[in-house]
């Protein structure tokens, strides 16, 4: 976890002070109502996300990096339950936006 990660959920001084530092933020909420915030990824973390799995053998890999690198807080355990985990994956495009860009020949 990052060092900036707090013990208690954070509150929305936290939030706000996060929002400033990193620009967007998401929250997963699970169903047990446990949480985990990270912030929107930078170029570097995308990078270092594909880099995880050069061979592309292991399709977690992408989001895993993009958790560890991004996080700023999770509720205890919630990474340690597989199912919890694989929520969090699901919903990882929703945090990766990228923009379509028009192209024509000039």
């Amino acid at each position: 976890m990052s060092e900036e990660a707090t013990v208690k959920q954070p509150n929305k001084e936290q939030i706000k002070k996060w929002k400033e530092q990193h620009g967007g933020l998401y929250q997963f909420t699970l169903p047990d109502g446990k949480i985990v915030i990270i912030r929107e990824p930078k170029m570097k973390d995308l990078e270092r996300a594909q880099a995880s799995d050069p061979k592309k053998q292991k399709p977690y890999n992408f989001n895993r990096s993009i958790l560890e690198n991004c996080k700023l807080y999770e509720d205890e355990g919630v990474l340690s339950n597989d199912k919890n985990v694989l929520a969090i994956f699901a919903q990882m495009d929703e945090v990766i936006d990228i923009w379509d860009a028009e192209v024509k020949k000039l």
